[in-house]
């Protein structure tokens, strides 16, 4: 039952292509649809399922703040809204394995962040 998410989520969730490329740069409403969309899709899934929902989130974000190809606005726009699947990251982490994958993360988007914008 989980991966059918995370395929509906990695492939199918309209929009996903959009921000990862910055095709749609006038339309900042995209990646909170999007991320909207996807917090719908896992809402009542396992926690695995909704931490990889959220990390696939975070990775179409981080790599969207990396790519010089993308208009710079909407780099930053992804940046802003990055925080959202980390803080449900956050929350959904149980061990203290997992609250030190989130903080790498963070230290992650602090970093890369710096270098990119």
């Amino acid at each position: 039952m989980s991966q059918p998410i995370i395929d509906q989520l990695s492939v199918h969730l309209p929009g996903g292509q959009n921000i990862r490329l910055g095709l749609s740069p006038d339309r900042p409403e995209l990646v909170k649809a999007y991320l909207d969309e996807a917090d719908r899709l896992v809402y009542q899934s396992s926690r695995p399922v909704q931490r990889q929902a959220h990390m696939l989130c975070y990775q179409l974000l981080l790599e969207t703040i990396c790519d010089s190809c993308v208009p710079v606005h909407w780099r930053r726009l992804c940046l802003d809204h990055i925080y959202r699947p980390l803080l449900a990251l956050g929350r959904l982490a149980k061990s203290n394995h997992q609250r030190l994958a989130v903080r790498r993360c963070y230290r992650e988007v602090s970093v890369l962040s710096h270098y990119f914008l």
